[in-house]
């Protein structure tokens, strides 16, 4: 009996943990000492999930596919050399020879988790979780401007936990549950 409660049906007969391993043993051992028939619903109904897997649109999106076979040699490449961009960026950005910035997100304060777990709660609105990310950004950048940092950047306060942020914008990822399994295989 899978333990993940929040799963689907579609993605949870896709995926096997500890209960269901122990049974797939179990399933083994009575095909081996009974016969492939006294399993046979069993392997019918791992057989379905198989197929449904390999034509899920959770899984496969065909524009992908598609951009990933139109991907040609020159793509990889940079439009222009280094000495070129060199200049182009310091005519552009006017920065210094070292310029500072902050690496990585701001902190993700008790205030900012509040607002986002009533944001996710309905406790508040859109556009009032919106206003507070707004001001949050504000603020950061109002405190970097009085720090003279050359590149300044926005807090990322509108993300949660990394994962957790990536996965809600990835098919095949379902961060919805509190151990965010990753269902699309890698072959």
């Amino acid at each position: 009996m899978c333990a993940e409660v929040k799963l689907d049906d579609e993605i949870r007969s896709w995926l096997a943990f500890a209960y269901e391993k122990i049974d797939e043993v179990r399933v083994i051992a009575q095909a081996l000492n009974e016969g492939k028939t006294s399993v046979q619903r069993e392997l019918d109904d791992n057989v379905k999930a198989l197929n449904n897997r390999s034509s899920s649109p959770r899984i496969h999106n065909n524009a992908v596919k598609t951009r990933l076979e139109n991907v040609t040699e020159d793509q990889y490449n940079r439009n222009s050399a280094y000495c070129v961009r060199k200049v182009e960026q310091k005519k552009e950005l006017n920065l210094p020879l070292f310029p500072t910035t902050t690496i990585g997100s701001f902190p993700q304060t008790a205030q900012v988790r509040k607002y986002r777990s009533d944001f996710k709660a309905k406790k508040i609105t859109d556009n009032e979780y919106e206003q507070f990310l707004k001001q949050e950004i504000i603020n950061v950048i109002k405190l970097q401007e009085d720090l003279d940092i050359d590149v300044p950047v926005h807090g990322e306060f509108e993300r949660n936990d990394m994962v957790e942020y990536f996965g809600e914008h990835l098919n095949g990822y379902d961060p919805r549950h509190e151990r965010c399994e990753l269902y699309t295989k890698i072959s």
